[in-house]
């Protein structure tokens, strides 16, 4: 038997909404330069291809280096890491979710990891003793401390998926992690055709993403059209903004010998956990907690209707603060900035909230019986013949009509009676909020 739980309520209720976004990796910086290929000298190899398909040519693995593996903290988009998970489609991820083997897309991707990095991001594979090459992928950590490097190698991979032995470009790139900039940098190195000599294109996403993948504050790639050249790269535009490669034709071309992403953190970042509690339809409570990383001097907090942060806000050394003087049933938004001395500012965090009641959810609305046919305070005015002919939701906001309303007395008890449909068992709960101030 079907069990429906119809909710009555004298005023909609809702509390506080706390969807709050935080913008690090919009906020680091891009610098393409031109430097020095070094081919890892004494790498760890984590896989070298056997095969022209399947694993055995390195299709779709991923390897993962437990916490622990560098022996130094590396900084990503505010959070420590001393491991990740390596792909063999040309990216590595953070976090304790692990990318999937057949993850083609990791920057416009919805998966869980905390942060992706991904210097040729799509489907591929390596060459097994065609041409002279064999594909394989390592790392190593490289320099002195505080200088170190954690340096990622694809090298030999093809540069698009493919089997064929009769046409065999390919492509060798790194990620490099540094120590104390917590910069990541992209190198690319020698790339060309192995076997055969006609074209081979592709496309592919390059550049890093946050904790998920919304544009543009938490992603930041580079995009070229197969009419501009690979090496002259412009802000992607989306999070599924790509880069065009072409092995033989001028343009797109290929990334050049040397060719360097430098991609650096702020040194400001945005205050996170940010909180709204209501305490009427016109005044809100709003709290956020210090980033761990940085040094904060104050903060500018702005309450707008528009999600789209203001250019400046007002200044405070508070970590709470409170709006009065709000238009009811409105949506809001509170957008908090974190100020580190001089020019120096963070990304704007932002968090939304309602001034007023949400909607409540139901489970089948009015079918088969499951409605809430009319609602009376005993004694009252209020009293609402919903009807049967009800669309979904079957519920009414009870205001603003003479039976849709009744004074109540302060010390007097009241029956509120509800009748409902015949379907089954019918569950009623109701929510009275006396003062119009959303507590119940």
């Amino acid at each position: 038997m079907r069990k429906s739980f119809l909710f009555m309520k004298m005023l909609l209720f809702a509390v506080f909404l706390t969807s709050q976004v935080q913008a690090q990796v919009a906020g680091y910086s891009f610098v393409q330069s031109t430097g020095t290929y070094a081919d890892l000298t004494t790498p760890t190899i984590l896989g070298t291809s056997s095969a022209q398909t399947g694993a055995a040519s390195l299709d779709d693995v991923i390897y993962n280096l437990p916490s622990g593996s560098f022996p130094f903290t590396f900084t990503y988009d505010g959070v420590g890491y001393t491991g990740c998970n390596i792909s063999t489609n040309g990216f590595i991820t953070f976090g304790a979710t692990a990318p999937l083997g057949g993850n083609y897309t990791p920057v416009s991707n919805t998966a869980t990891y905390s942060g992706a990095i991904a210097p040729w991001g799509g489907d591929l594979n390596a060459p097994f003793n065609l041409g002279g090459i064999t594909g394989s992928i390592s790392w190593e950590v490289v320099g002195s401390a505080p200088n170190r490097e954690v340096v990622i190698q694809w090298r030999n991979f093809r540069p698009a998926y493919s089997t064929s032995t009769t046409l065999v470009p390919y492509i060798n790139f790194q990620v490099r992690l540094q120590e104390t900039t917590n910069a990541v940098v992209f190198m690319y190195g020698t790339s060309g055709i192995a076997v055969g000599a006609t074209n081979s294109s592709t496309t592919k996403q390059i550049g890093l993403r946050g904790p998920n993948n919304t544009f543009a504050t938490n992603v930041k790639n580079r995009t070229n059209t197969t009419g501009v050249s690979f090496n002259s790269s412009s802000a992607g535009t989306g999070n599924t903004s790509t880069q065009a490669y072409s092995s033989v034709n001028a343009l797109p071309g290929t990334p050049t010998n040397g060719l360097t992403y430098t991609w650096t953190p702020p040194t400001c970042f945005a205050p996170t956990a940010l909180t709204n509690s209501l305490t009427s339809t016109t005044s809100c409570n709003h709290s956020w907690t210090a980033p761990t990383s940085g040094s904060p001097v104050n903060y500018e907090w702005a309450v707008t209707t528009s999600a789209t942060p203001p250019g400046s806000g007002t200044t405070t050394t508070n970590l709470a603060e409170v709006s009065t003087g709000l238009t009811a049933n409105t949506q809001y938004y509170l957008h908090v900035r974190t100020f580190c001395g001089g020019v120096d500012y963070s990304g704007w965090a932002t968090s939304g909230f309602f001034t007023g009641y949400c909607t409540p959810t139901y489970t089948f609305g009015k079918t088969d019986g499951d409605l809430i046919s009319n609602v009376t305070v005993v004694g009252t005015t209020l009293d609402n013949n919903t009807g049967t002919a009800q669309t979904n939701p079957a519920y009414t906001y009870f205001t603003g009509a003479a039976n849709l309303t009744g004074d109540l007395s302060a010390g007097t008890s009241y029956t509120v009676s509800v009748s409902v449909g015949t379907w089954g068992s019918q569950g009623i709960r109701a929510w009275i909020d006396f003062n119009d101030n959303l507590v119940f």
